[in-house]
C-alpha cells in the first residue's frame, strides 16, 4: 500500500505545468529575441564539363591478346646448355646488398637462398633464365625470357635494387 501511495505522489508531482514550462518558456523568448543571423552564400559551382568516353574500340583489359598464333621468333634460351647455380632459385628471393670492383669489371652481389653471390654481366638468374645485362652501383639489371601466352616467347626487363638498411 505504501508503495502505491508513493507511486501516485511521483505521478502528481510530475504533473505540475508552471514548473516544467518556466525553463522553456523563458529558453525560446531569449531565443526569439536575438536576431537572426544572415543565411552564407551558396557555394560557386564550376560549369559541368561533358566527358567522352573515347576507349571503346581498343581491347577490353580482360580479354586475350588476338595474334597470328605464332609468337615471338624468340626460341627459348638455353636448350642444351647446362644450368647453373642461381637458375634454379625464384629471383623474386634475391635482392642486390653491394657491388664490387677490379680488373676484370663489374660484379654484383645478390642475397638469395644460399647466401649472398657474385654475379657479373652475362650471368643468369632465377627461373626464367633472367640474364644479368649491366650492374649499376644501386641495381643489378636483368632480361628475363618469359612465355608470352601464344606459344612463344619474350624478354622482360627486371632490376634487382640495392636493399637500404634503415
Amino acid at each position: 500500500m505504501k508503495r502505491v501511495c508513493l507511486l501516485t505522489i511521483l505521478l502528481l508531482a510530475g504533473c505540475d505545468e508552471h514548473a516544467a514550462k518556466g525553463d522553456l518558456s523563458g529558453f525560446v523568448a531569449e531565443t526569439l529575441a536575438r536576431p537572426a543571423l544572415p543565411p552564407e552564400p551558396l557555394p560557386v559551382f564550376s560549369a559541368y564539363e561533358g566527358f567522352t568516353y573515347t576507349a571503346a574500340a581498343l581491347r577490353h583489359p580482360f580479354q586475350a591478346i588476338q595474334g597470328d598464333g605464332q609468337g615471338d621468333s624468340l626460341d627459348f634460351p638455353g636448350n642444351g646448355q647446362p644450368r647453373g647455380l642461381l637458375e634454379g632459385a625464384d629471383i623474386a628471393r634475391f635482392t642486390m646488398v653491394g657491388w664490387l670492383s677490379g680488373r676484370t669489371g663489374r660484379y654484383g652481389l645478390a642475397k638469395g637462398e644460399g647466401g649472398v653471390h657474385r654475379v657479373g654481366v652475362g650471368d643468369y638468374l632465377g627461373t626464367s633464365r633472367g640474364r644479368v645485362v649491366a650492374i649499376e652501383e644501386a641495381s643489378i639489371e636483368l632480361l628475363e625470357v618469359v612465355p608470352d601466352g601464344e606459344g612463344g616467347w619474350h624478354e622482360r626487363p627486371r632490376r634487382l635494387v640495392l636493399a637500404v638498411r634503415p
